[in-house]
């Protein structure tokens, strides 16, 4: 094996109007502890995590334009102990994620679509979780890492030997606070 290509195709709205909605918890709590854990004196915060996540796609102008909607939002909360000097943490992970997609059938064969993404995490615990030996480490503020893509795409046959596609994307990601 030398290479590969994957080509993924996301989801798009349709002639249909559909949707689906799921939801997941958890709960520190509801994990055992491991021997480490034990021998520390480690005890579980009791927070029910949720994670929150919708889709949304149908027709705008049937056979011609549809739209895509998804979110996503999630709390964590876990405990853990730092290696070698047992001290007992909690970290927090907050993630919401919004996607928006357009569709357009523009002539037989020509397909244009645009779509953003605005996926923003806050995190709080220790930096280097592995090799922290100390409080120290912990990210005072939490760290913040704002993420947003736009993506406009045009697939098209121009002939029967010949078929385009064009794509221009913009991708802003920082690490704040890290």
């Amino acid at each position: 094996f030398s290479g590969g290509v994957v080509n993924a195709v996301t989801k798009r709205g349709g002639n249909d109007l559909s949707g689906s909605y799921r939801a997941q918890m958890n709960n520190p709590e509801w994990t055992s502890l491991n021997p480490f854990e034990e021998q520390s004196g480690v005890t579980r915060t009791d927070d029910v995590n949720l994670i929150h996540e919708g889709t949304l796609g149908g027709p705008i102008v049937k056979d011609r334009l549809w739209f895509f909607l998804a979110g996503r939002t999630e709390d964590l909360t876990r405990n853990a102990t730092m290696v070698g000097t047992a001290f007992p943490f909690t970290a927090t992970t907050a993630n919401d994620r919004i996607e928006g997609k357009l569709t357009a059938t523009i002539a037989q064969n020509h397909t244009l679509q645009g779509s953003y993404l605005n996926n923003k995490t806050e995190q709080a615990g220790p930096s280097l979780e592995s090799y922290a030996a100390d409080l120290a480490t912990f990210y005072d503020p939490p760290r913040t890492l704002p993420n947003n893509l736009f993506v406009v795409s045009y697939n098209g046959v121009l002939s029967s030997n010949l078929f385009a596609e064009v794509q221009y994307s913009q991708k802003k990601f920082k690490f704040e606070n890290s």
